[in-house]
């Protein structure tokens, strides 16, 4: 097992030694694909994330399955975008490259879908990048009071999972930054 989880790493050690045991479990490629999928329309945009899904992670290369060759014209000239943005998101992958093919990807969540609640059970299914985690940790770290600090952190960690869920059902970022929900709901 590497060092920096066994040597006082707090709680920044703990999603990558999650991370190493489902490797080692042969989950890791399941656990990727769930982080992709929850930040996938924030990578390509609603529309694209309609008609297109990360389809496997593996040696370094993501797969992602669109319906057409239109599509594939389309997502191929994002091609470099993409990759810079999964690369910053979730560095932990490794991803290097695409490979784009012709499949069918899920059908979208539908807007009904946008306007209710998560339950607590769906927040806590929400996966958290290794750079939001870090985010996290070094942004309550100045904090001194450790009830305080696990507070703060919790909230951020919920505000977090909930931006990630709105994204996978269907919410679009706005200008601000803030999250709106889709039209009609």
């Amino acid at each position: 097992m590497p060092d920096d989880y066994r040597t006082g790493g707090g709680l920044t050690g703990v999603p990558g030694l999650l991370a190493h045991l489902l490797q080692q479990r042969g989950t890791g490629e399941v656990l990727a694909r769930m982080q992709l999928e929850a930040i996938w329309p924030e990578v390509v945009g609603r529309t694209l994330a309609q008609q297109s899904q990360p389809a496997e992670v593996s040696g370094g290369q993501l797969t992602i399955a669109v319906p057409s060759p239109t599509w594939n014209a389309t997502l191929r000239t994002m091609e470099r975008r993409i990759l810079q943005t999964i690369q910053t998101r979730c560095p932990e992958l490794g991803i290097e490259r695409l490979r784009l093919v012709l499949g069918k990807p899920r059908p979208a969540a539908t807007p009904a879908a946008a306007t209710t609640r998560p339950s607590p059970k769906e927040l806590d299914a929400v996966v958290l990048t290794g750079v939001i985690q870090r985010e996290i940790d070094e942004t309550v770290a100045a904090v001194a009071d450790p009830e305080l600090r696990e507070r703060m952190a919790a909230l951020m960690r919920r505000y977090h999972q909930l931006r990630q869920w709105r994204l996978a059902h269907g919410w679009e970022p706005a200008a601000t930054g803030e999250l709106r929900p889709p039209q009609g709901a």
